[in-house]
Order: C-alpha cells, then sequence, then structure tokens
C-alpha cells in the first residue's frame, strides 16, 4: 500500500508530463503565451516535487547532484582533450559526492531512527516532563534542539542561532544558515535568538513526520559528527 507522501509525489509527476507535453506541442503551434504560462506552472511543480521527494528521502537532494553532474559530463560538447581533462575533474568529484553519500547512509539509522525519540516525544505529550533536548555532534561540540509544549498541544523545536554557525569557517554565514532552517519549516525569533519549528501535536500517534524533518537537520543541512549517537535529556 502506497503512503500519502508516494500518492503525493505520483500526482506531481504526472503533473509534470502533462505540463511538458503542453510546452512541447505549444512550441510546435508557436504558441508562445502559452509555453510561459505553461513553463511557470512547470517550474512550480518541479519545486513542490522536490520538496516532496526530500521529504521522502533526506538524501534526496545530494543524489540529484550526483545525477547532475554525471549528465553533465555525458554531455559535454567539447574539444576531446579538453573533454577528456574535464571529465576526469568530474568523475573525481562524483566519485567524492558518492563516497560521502555512502557515509551518510551509514549513520542515517542510528541517529534518528530511534525508540528514545519517540518515547520523549510521547512523555512530553503525555505532560510527563516540562521539556526535553536532544543534542547530536557538530564540529568541535554539539548541537541541540529544545522541544517544549504548550498548552495548545503545539509542540515547539527550537534551536539558538548562534549554535548554528561556525566561527572556523568564514563560509559558514548566519544568514545562510538561518535561510537553510527556514526551508525546513522552521521561523526566526529576533527578539529570542533562536529558530522556532512548530509542530501540531493535537491527536498525535507518531513521530514520523517529526523524525524527517530532524533527519534533514542532520543529513540536508549537514549537521552531524563522527559519533553518530544523538543523547536526550529531560527538564521537569
Amino acid at each position: 500500500m502506497k503512503s500519502d507522501l508516494d500518492l503525493i509525489i505520483e500526482f506531481y509527476e504526472e503533473e509534470k508530463r502533462a505540463l511538458e507535453q503542453g510546452i512541447k506541442e505549444a512550441l510546435a503551434e508557436r504558441d508562445y503565451e502559452e509555453v510561459y504560462y505553461r513553463g511557470e506552472a512547470l517550474n512550480s511543480v518541479e519545486g513542490q516535487l522536490h520538496r516532496m521527494n526530500s521529504l521522502k528521502d533526506p538524501l534526496y537532494e545530494k543524489k540529484m547532484q550526483i545525477s547532475r553532474l554525471t549528465e553533465s559530463a555525458e554531455g559535454m560538447g567539447i574539444d576531446d582533450r579538453l573533454k577528456e581533462y574535464f571529465m576526469e575533474a568530474i568523475m573525481q568529484t562524483i566519485a567524492n559526492k558518492e563516497r560521502s553519500l555512502e557515509e551518510l547512509l551509514e549513520r542515517k539509522a542510528e541517529l534518528i531512527d530511534t525508540q528514545e525519540l519517540d518515547d520523549a516525544l510521547f512523555w512530553l505529550y503525555e505532560q510527563k516532563c516540562r521539556a526535553f533536548g536532544f543534542c547530536f555532534p557538530h564540529r568541535d561540540g554539539s548541537l541541540c534542539l529544545l522541544f517544549e509544549l504548550t498548552a495548545q498541544k503545539v509542540l515547539l523545536i527550537s534551536v539558538d542561532v548562534k549554535d548554528i554557525t561556525s566561527d572556523y569557517d568564514p563560509e559558514d554565514l548566519e544568514e545562510k544558515q538561518i535561510h537553510l532552517f527556514e526551508n525546513l519549516g522552521f521561523r526566526y525569533d529576533h527578539q529570542k535568538g533562536s529558530l522556532v519549528y512548530k509542530y501540531d501535536m493535537n491527536n498525535f500517534k507518531g513521530a514520523w513526520d517529526i523524525k524527517i524533518m530532524l533527519s534533514r537537520i542532520v543529513y540536508d543541512i549537514g549537521y552531524f559528527g563522527q559519533d553518530k549517537q544523538g543523547t536526550i535529556e529531560f527538564y521537569d
């Protein structure tokens, strides 16, 4: 039986194929206005499809990067000598990315797919604790997410902005990191200096959606360390 997410992905894939066919037909008829509008719709559908696939597989974007590099290497229409040089460089890049992907896949299960996280969320839902922190290794320290529940059963997952950047990496800009978290649904609270993710826990039955979001922090944004194990600390 297909999941709801799989059905949504299938819907967008069918919509994408229909729009692509419509663009071909409009081009054949030289109806460029129709090409424009269908192209705009196609961009929107592709964006939704990318988001849905990323929810299903946190490593989707990294796999797509490898696919795009491979297609670029195969389609290079340049001088044979230059092509050989660039092909070697591209294939090395692909090999490096594949190794990185394999390492991420090896780490994937142990950090997020733990019963402890499920238990902690149910404890919070049942008000057996006031809050809990979920921390996992990152760079020379750790990244900690605070989980709290409001009286309206809204789960608040927050992270301090100062913890998501590195003083040692000049390219690790605060604005860039904030944007990456905002892409996952976090909102920047300027007064508190933290990023907050809200999740409605009314009629809560499972932690799957939350685990998907957490896995994207770990594997999409790249917050992980050599030590795979995350830790949970409860606050009364």
